[in-house]
């Protein structure tokens, strides 16, 4: 039996955590925390991107640099570094070796610098893979893509990265390329942007085996897991393809999930999940149990979505074996807008979900939010915080079960520490640049603790 339930914020079964510290980090320009990881030295490590030329970063490289930083579990930098050539880069991703190097996944539109064999032309994105030493000192560096741009296009999307059981670095992403690195796939691109599995060689980094997801509309994967000999990738696509500058596919967006042999990449099944609305999956872990739990956002109360109102954050948990839905909860309040961005499983075999949280009324004034769940679903806790503008959250790491650490970006001057700008119309994507006017973004790290 599938449950399903709609609960409001600030209702569980336990007393949320408090904030013990927060800090932004950047300069006068733009930056942004897209994923974090708990090292096994106990520190973390933070990705994202600065544009900024002052403050806490120097994006000397041109245009956008992207950036590794390591902290303890008190906020204090360790080190931190940029990475990029004289266009746009930024790191999605990030993993940690057995023997302490550290590989970051993103995407480049430069051939120059520190990247090298950039495919397409410049400021077409390719994905961007890059090794560097525990301390962050790069080892090597590979672009992978055709003439077309491999991008994601929206705030709190990322390609998946994992090493899987021999030993392969496998990543997933999106592509609308044809040629270049596809031309290896064993599935042609389908039309539009594609999802993107690629498994290469962890000594050489060439492609192992590659294959596309998708049909004629946009299609794009987010995360890839593995599962008894399997791999598990799950994303977002829409009913319509993306035609041009300022399309706005979101609103015929559906979750998705696929199993795939781990050999030949074969897709075993593939599910679509939502309803007649708008409905993503952002991101996705792997249960204590060996299953899937997805979150992102519904729109829709029909179909797999019985019993949500509105717009709000959608998490699921799905077979294994067949994608069924085992259980599911829509959590928002009335009249607000949110969304999930990124998630992480708990040591008590929960997970916490982050994301943003929006009135109506302002349609870009995003709170911070932060949701608890147990492992059967059970909402334990939730919290609302932020500044006098926007916040988001789009990372999260366990300190241990009675802390944890959330990341995104900030654009409120009220947080201590916020680093005042210009405004900005940057977006980090191949196409709809402008289309959202906002004040510049600080990084922004929170440690919440009971």
């Amino acid at each position: 039996m599938i449950l399903s339930i709609l609960i409001t914020f600030d209702v569980g079964k336990e007393s949320c955590p408090q904030i013990n510290w927060q800090m932004c980090i950047g300069g006068t320009g733009d930056e942004n925390i897209f994923y974090l990881i708990k090292l096994t030295d106990g520190n973390f490590l933070y990705c994202g991107f600065t544009d900024s030329h002052n403050g806490d970063f120097d994006a000397k490289n041109g245009g956008s640099d992207a950036f590794l930083m390591k902290t303890d579990g008190n906020g204090n930098v360790i080190w931190k570094n940029i990475y990029g050539g004289s266009r746009d880069e930024v790191f999605y991703n990030v993993i940690e070796r057995t023997n302490g190097d550290i590989i970051a996944i993103g995407t480049s539109g430069s051939n120059d610098k520190q990247v090298t064999n950039h495919h397409g032309n410049p400021g077409t994105d390719d994905i961007w893979l890059v090794k560097t030493t525990k301390n962050g000192n790069l080892i090597t560096e590979q672009c992978f893509g055709g003439s077309g741009s491999e991008s994601t296009f929206e705030l709190g999307m990322s390609e998946g990265l994992m090493i899987d059981k021999n030993g392969n670095i496998v990543f997933a992403g999106e592509t609308n390329s044809t040629d270049g690195d596809l031309s290896l796939s064993n599935k042609p691109n389908h039309g539009d942007y594609d999802g993107w599995v690629v498994k290469l060689d962890p000594d050489t980094w060439n492609i192992v085996n590659s294959t596309t997801i998708g049909d004629a509309a946009f299609d794009a994967l987010y995360n890839i897991h593995e599962i008894n000999g399997c791999y598990f990738v799950t994303g977002t696509k829409s009913t319509i393809a993306h035609t041009g500058p300022g399309m706005d596919v979101e609103p015929f967006y559906k979750a998705f999930a696929a199993k795939l042999d781990e050999s030949a990449l074969d897709i075993i099944w593939y599910k679509k999940y939502g309803g007649s609305g708008s409905e993503d999956c952002n991101a996705s872990v792997i249960s204590q149990d060996g299953n899937l739990v997805l979150t992102g956002h519904a729109a829709s109360s029909d179909g797999d979505c019985v019993g949500n109102r509105g717009f709000n954050t959608w998490t699921w948990k799905i077979r294994a074996e067949d994608g069924s839905i085992l259980w599911e909860k829509f959590i928002g309040t009335s009249g607000d807008t949110s969304a999930a961005f990124n998630m992480t499983a708990t040591s008590d075999n929960g997970f916490i979900v982050v994301g943003g949280i929006m009135p109506r009324l302002n349609p870009y004034l995003f709170d911070a939010y932060v949701i608890k769940f147990n492992s059967d679903g059970d909402t334990l806790w939730t919290k609302r915080f932020g500044g006098n503008a926007s916040d988001q959250l789009l990372a999260v790491a366990e300190e241990n079960n009675k802390s944890i650490l959330v990341a995104g970006l900030t654009s409120s001057k009220n947080i201590n520490g916020y680093h005042a700008g210009s405004v900005t119309s940057k977006k980090f994507n191949a196409f709809s640049s402008g289309k959202i006017k906002d004040p510049t973004a600080d990084a922004w790290m929170v440690k919440l603790k009971e």
